[in-house]
């Protein structure tokens, strides 16, 4: 428990509430939104791109090249307001997403720092999310 903890802090984590300790704004990117990527980004205070996605698509179907065209604007601009950047990564989802994929290309192509971390869902009620170290 205690190198837990130990880990966290060093990660910036809080240990008791699981969301960052510096203020610097975050995201969460990766597969399978209302699964993973949305419940983690709300245990971490963190931003995933789903509201603004909602706000300009509603429930409409959207083209593929819009879509793409939107998130990759989107990410685009998270990465100029120099936001942190949480990855969980494909998960069990072992089908290719151009959506992830784009991601990936567009944080490679700035050099930007990610934070890869793995999400454990046990039960109805806990999640536990690790943070790798590479």
């Amino acid at each position: 428990a205690i190198g837990g903890y130990m880990s966290a802090q060093k990660q910036g984590i809080s240990p008791w509430t699981g969301k960052a300790i510096d203020p610097q704004p975050s995201i969460v990117l990766g597969r399978d939104m209302n699964n993973r990527v949305n419940p983690v980004a709300k245990d971490l205070g963190a931003k995933t791109i789903s509201k603004e996605w909602d706000a300009n698509f509603g429930s409409r179907d959207v083209h593929h090249n819009e879509g793409l065209s939107f998130n990759k604007q989107w990410l685009e601009f998270q990465i100029e307001q120099n936001v942190k950047i949480y990855d969980l990564g494909t998960g069990k989802v072992r089908n290719t997403s151009n959506y992830y994929n784009m991601e990936q290309q567009v944080i490679q192509l700035n050099n930007y720092p990610v934070q890869h971390i793995y999400y454990m869902h046990l039960g109805t009620t806990i999640r536990v999310v690790f943070l790798k170290s590479f």
